[in-house]
């Protein structure tokens, strides 16, 4: 077996050799860093929600351009996109294609900062939903290669609480950056530190080997199905259609109240978005 790996040593390489596996140094710092690219995920997602007055207010929307902007044209691009995009996570590199669209949502979210115009602010945010459907699938996928089976529950779920801290931080931060700076201020604030962060996961993070923690020998991973074959499988597979279905029923749900509480309450209690962001952060931070 090959020395450990020290994460500081990955600098500028592409990925692990095929004799090398990844000391638990690295596969920790590994899971560190994509759990801080997961948290950002969902800071330039939500925090949209914290600041559709001030924007309803600037363009003079409606509620149903609202959503729109916050929900349906999101939704339809992050879900659509996520399919082609988890498919070339199987026959490219996964660190280049979280990289790839960070770089895309982020400098996406400082675009909509810059938007003069409702149909820029959407185009732009269009970008942000095609950027992030990049992430999830490539991070789990990278995090199943690092990590054993008897491992990688813990670090799958580690991961995926990025997502509720997220959402923590964009309501925490978000009505507190529109007091400051504006909403457009706002908006480039939480979406520049995520371009440095997509170049520290270039620079120190190695593409692993394809099955280097399964079980048994270490080897390559066979060839991946083509995407008709893949969809063919999961259509036969009647309990993951279930889960599939009524997990897509449940975020319709989630989403749709989440990103309207705060504008509710802005409009119910005529408090400055800034103190609402902020009750709305600790209800969903104890939660």
């Amino acid at each position: 077996m090959s020395a450990p790996l020290n994460p500081k040593r990955t600098f500028g390489r592409a990925g692990l050799a095929p004799d090398e596996i990844a000391s638990a140094s690295e596969a920790r710092y590994v899971l560190g860093i994509l759990f801080v690219v997961y948290v950002i995920n969902f800071v330039d997602r939500s925090v949209l929600a914290v600041l559709l007055e001030p924007i309803k207010a600037e363009f003079a929307l409606s509620d149903t351009e609202l959503g729109f902007l916050s929900g349906l044209v999101f939704a339809l691009f992050y879900v659509t996109l996520g399919v082609p995009i988890g498919y070339l996570a199987d026959r490219w590199s996964r660190r280049n294609i979280i990289v790839t669209s960070m770089l895309v949502w982020c400098s996406m979210t400082v675009a909509c900062g810059a938007a003069v115009s409702f149909v820029q602010l959407l185009c732009a945010r269009i970008g942000v939903a095609a950027g992030e459907a990049g992430c999830v699938a490539p991070a789990q996928s990278m995090i199943s290669d690092y990590f054993s089976p008897e491992q990688r529950t813990s670090a799958l779920a580690l991961f995926a609480s990025g997502a509720p801290i997220g959402v923590f931080i964009a309501l925490l931060v978000g009505g507190w950056l529109e007091q400051w700076v504006g909403w457009r201020g706002a908006l480039i604030a939480v979406g520049l530190p995520g371009i440095l962060v997509a170049f520290i996961v270039l620079w120190t993070v190695r593409e692993p080997r394809r099955g280097m923690s399964g079980p048994g020998i270490k080897t390559e991973a066979s060839p991946a199905l083509s995407l008709a074959d893949a969809l063919r499988s999961l259509a036969k597979r009647r309990t993951l259609m279930v889960i599939a279905v009524a997990g897509g029923l449940q975020g319709m749900v989630t989403y749709g109240v989440s990103g309207w509480l705060p504008a509710y309450y802005v409009r119910s209690t005529d408090l400055p978005p800034a103190n609402v962001s902020t009750i709305l952060a600790v209800i969903s931070g104890l939660v």
